[in-house]
């Protein structure tokens, strides 16, 4: 028993002195000094001015629409017949072929006897013609041969001698003759053809109703040309290029569409202050009311400078560097870059600050060395 205690209190007092030695030795030693780091040398970005010519990147988006796009109204009066396809919405027609007719049976008969009323009076004024002006009969005589009452007057034979005119006015000729022309005219309206291939998106009517002048009968859309209407920057105004390439897309369709650039309005709308293009795309893929989007490619702008839109202080000056020292160089914005602007006003050589810096200031010396962005272009020292 007395043998263990012993041993505890030994191990106890080999602690204790290792404890007190080693707190004696770590006072002995010096504190190790830190290594002061050298002074760090700040680098900013320069560039040598060189004016050249940019093209820039316009934004092109817009929804659809049918560049051919009409409203059917009747100009005359009857009831609508039935037609092989009748004019519902969907229903899709080829240029000339018939999408309303209306009843023109009274109408015709009218135009009939107006015909066979002037075949009357040129049968009539032939004798007379073949004494008075014996010259011309022949041009007459085959008139009335081709004469027929159930299709469209010809015109009548040209008339070179004054006399021969007055004797026509005379006896109603003229008057007859276009009194026909006018209500040939108003015939034809009684039949509606597709004036370009399309779709009908509104119909108003239906077989056996009575049309009436004036009334609107429907909307008939092109499907063969689209026109997309997207605002661009003003000062793009004199950049684009009619008949200019578009690469456009949607989020619906596949793939990129080209469209070109049919015409530009440089009236500036006052709601987005800016010049309205028109680009006319062709794709059978595409249909009224997509929204598409894409970019063009300017005309390129001449002696300009594109720089960081950051680095312009008031819309209208950046540093250049002389003497190793910041000065305020006045430019001209000429338009916008995405996050860069396109500038005039730098000399060709100068060298200019390319990075923004919280100290700057003019007449502020800037840190040794100055890196450069460009090659070419030696550290200022």
């Amino acid at each position: 028993m007395k043998a263990k205690l012993w041993s505890v209190m030994a191990a106890v007092l080999i602690i204790l002195v290792g404890l007190l030695l080693g707190n004696f030795l770590g006072n002995q030693k010096e504190p190790m000094k830190k290594r002061s780091s050298p002074p760090r040398v700040q680098s900013l970005q320069t560039r040598t001015v060189k004016n050249t010519e940019v093209a820039v990147s316009i934004p092109i988006s817009g929804l659809l629409t049918a560049y051919d796009e009409i409203d059917l109204y009747a100009e005359v009066s009857g009831v609508l017949q039935s037609t092989p396809r009748r004019f519902l919405e969907g229903q899709a027609f080829k240029e000339g072929e018939v999408l309303i007719r209306i009843d023109d049976a009274v109408y015709r008969h009218n135009l009939m006897a107006q015909r066979s009323q002037l075949l009357n009076q040129l049968t009539l004024l032939l004798p007379d013609l073949s004494i008075d002006f014996p010259r011309s009969q022949s041009k007459w005589e085959d008139y009335l041969s081709r004469f027929r009452i159930d299709d469209t007057v010809l015109p009548l034979p040209p008339v070179t001698d004054d006399k021969e005119r007055y004797y026509l006015a005379a006896r109603n000729i003229y008057t007859s003759y276009y009194n026909i022309k006018s209500m040939e005219a108003t015939h034809a309206k009684y039949t509606l053809e597709a004036p370009f291939n399309g779709i009908v998106t509104h119909s108003a009517i239906k077989p056996g109703t009575l049309v009436r002048a004036g009334q609107r009968l429907g909307a008939f859309t092109s499907t063969d040309l689209l026109e997309l209407e997207s605002p661009v920057p003003i000062f793009c105004m004199d950049h684009i290029a009619v008949n200019g390439k578009v690469q456009l897309g949607t989020d619906d369709l596949p793939g990129s569409f080209e469209g070109r650039i049919s015409r530009v309005n440089r009236v500036i709308d006052r709601d987005t202050m800016a010049l309205k293009v028109y680009v006319q795309l062709t794709d059978p893929r595409l249909k009224p009311g997509m929204y598409l989007s894409g970019e063009m490619m300017s005309m390129p702008f001449e002696n300009v400078v594109k720089i960081k839109r950051d680095l312009l202080l008031d819309g209208d000056q950046i540093y250049r560097v002389s003497d190793h020292t910041l000065v305020l160089q006045p430019v001209q914005v000429i338009g916008d870059a995405g996050d860069q602007v396109l500038v005039r006003g730098l000399p060709d050589g100068i060298t200019i600050l390319n990075e923004v810096w919280k100290e700057a200031r003019e007449g502020k010396k800037i840190p040794r060395p100055v890196s450069s962005d460009d090659r070419g272009i030696p550290d200022t020292r």
